[in-house]
């Protein structure tokens, strides 16, 4: 293949461009995009509206919180354990509340609620 034969077909092609109307033919694809997005995001916005739960369903008796106690004095010689033995939970409601007390924890929350778990 001759590179000069094909060098001097894209010159001409480029030199019968209509530029002008190269860049009319961008712009209204690039403005269609963005007026189908912005069609699609009133339409996810309209289903967050009409399929979310109301407030009265949402809303769940808040966690009571922990009293604050009195400080605990230090004591000159503190002792850790060497280990700890944990045993495990008696009742299956035992178990809901350590998991519900450790997702709170991790996640900052003063309202949650433990709907169902599964044993891995």
């Amino acid at each position: 293949m001759n590179s000069s034969l094909f060098s001097s077909y894209y010159e001409s092609v480029i030199s019968k461009v209509d530029w002008t109307e190269a860049l009319l033919i961008f712009v209204l694809g690039i403005g269609t995009v963005f007026a189908i997005l912005v069609v699609l995001w009133a339409i996810l916005a309209a289903m967050k509206v009409v399929f979310s739960k109301s407030e009265s369903e949402t809303k769940s008796a808040p966690i009571a919180q922990p009293k604050a106690s009195a400080p605990v004095k230090a004591e000159k010689k503190m002792s850790t354990p060497k280990s700890v033995a944990t045993a495990p939970p008696e009742s299956e409601d035992e178990l809901v509340a350590i998991f519900t007390a450790a997702i709170s924890a991790a996640a900052d929350s003063t309202t949650l609620r433990v709907k169902s778990y599964k044993k891995l």
